[in-house]
This record gives structure tokens, C-alpha cells and sequence, in this order.
């Protein structure tokens, strides 16, 4: 939520997280996180 407040969570952040997240989630999960992602990412 610090990121909303002080407005770094923007397109760059999370162009900068999301492998470092892809890293942590369980294999069998990764396809729905993407298409998660890809649908917040279109918005």
C-alpha cells in the first residue's frame, strides 16, 4: 500500500517486479498468475 500512497506502483515497478515474482510462484500456478497479470496489465 506504500507504493499506491507515495505513487511508485506504476507501470515500471511492476515491469521490474514481476519476474522476481514469477520466481516465487508455484509451477503448477504460474499460467493463471500470467493471465492474471496480462488481464491487469490491459486495464
Amino acid at each position: 500500500m506504500i507504493k499506491q500512497k507515495d505513487g511508485t506502483f506504476n507501470k515500471e515497478y511492476l515491469i521490474a517486479f514481476i519476474p522476481r515474482m514469477i520466481e516465487l510462484i508455484k509451477s503448477e500456478s504460474l499460467e493463471q498468475v500470467k493471465s492474471i497479470m496480462m488481464n491487469f496489465k490491459g486495464r
